[in-house]
């Protein structure tokens, strides 16, 4: 067991949650079980994800305690240029991050799209529980900064 583990993911729960008027930012938890659970069963959302399909919501409960703080886009906001906004309405937020499975082309053109700069390749960094052999997949890494060239507001 690693006891620097447990401070290090309660510090990361501590982060402050930031808001404005259209977009706001705060780790994934319990009161966000319905919209996690419409996300986390959508096969087209997950079949890039290191996680399983939620088939229940004691499942997507289960997964949101394992996830902890992090952030998620629901399918229907895929796509739409919302870091313009972001990075207005939180002017102290220095950066964004997105991984997506190097598979998934569509996931890595609308980041393109919005603005976001490809960083790099984390190998074999995906692995499925319950995808059939469990194969590691490779994911892609990219950032959008807050000194980069705002795209377009949706």
């Amino acid at each position: 067991m690693d006891p620097d583990g447990d401070a290090r993911h309660q510090q990361r729960r501590r982060r402050p949650e930031e808001e404005g008027p259209a977009v706001s930012l705060r780790p994934l938890g319990l009161a966000d079980v319905d919209d996690f659970m419409a996300w986390a069963s959508d096969e087209r959302v997950m079949r890039h994800l290191k996680r399983p399909l939620c088939a229940t919501r004691e499942q997507a409960v289960a997964q949101i305690r394992d996830t902890g703080p992090r952030h998620r886009l629901r399918r229907h906001q895929d796509g739409n240029s919302v870091v313009g906004r972001v990075f207005e309405e939180l002017p102290g937020l220095g950066r964004l991050e997105a991984v997506t499975d190097v598979g998934n082309a569509r996931s890595q053109r609308a980041l393109e799209k919005a603005g976001f700069q490809r960083e790099g390749v984390l190998r074999s960094y995906i692995v499925r529980p319950g995808a059939g052999d469990g194969e590691a997949r490779d994911a892609a890494v990219y950032s959008f900064l807050s000194s980069d060239p705002r795209p377009p507001l949706a």
